[in-house]
């Protein structure tokens, strides 16, 4: 599926982790098929941060996600601040202007 831009449409999701590695407590993500994504996360075959978050022995969790593009991954990203889109750090999570829904279950 794909948007009106003719970008393909999946799934953007932030992650929170239990206690901060370093300076990070979010992950941000984009995929097509969010199980097999957190499967690969949980294996150590996902992103390198969560890969060291696991290794660290830190739980996470995926707090939100949003059907969105890639581009709408990297919009979240480029504003570098997690706790500003996760309920767990922020009682109002911002939520995204420009067009991306929620996806509550």
């Amino acid at each position: 599926m794909r948007d009106q831009d003719g970008h393909i449409l999946g799934i953007v999701y932030i992650v929170h982790f239990d206690r901060k590695l370093h300076h990070a407590q979010h992950y941000i993500g984009w995929t097509a098929n969010l199980d097999v994504r957190l499967t690969m996360h949980a294996n150590g075959q996902g992103s390198r941060l969560i890969a060291a978050v696991r290794d660290a022995g830190i739980g996470f969790q995926v707090v939100r996600r949003f059907r969105g593009t890639r581009i709408d991954e990297r919009r979240i990203k480029a504003q570098r601040n997690g706790p500003r889109w996760c309920p767990l750090c922020n009682r109002n999570p911002s939520t995204p202007n420009w067009g991306m829904k929620e996806i509550i279950e």
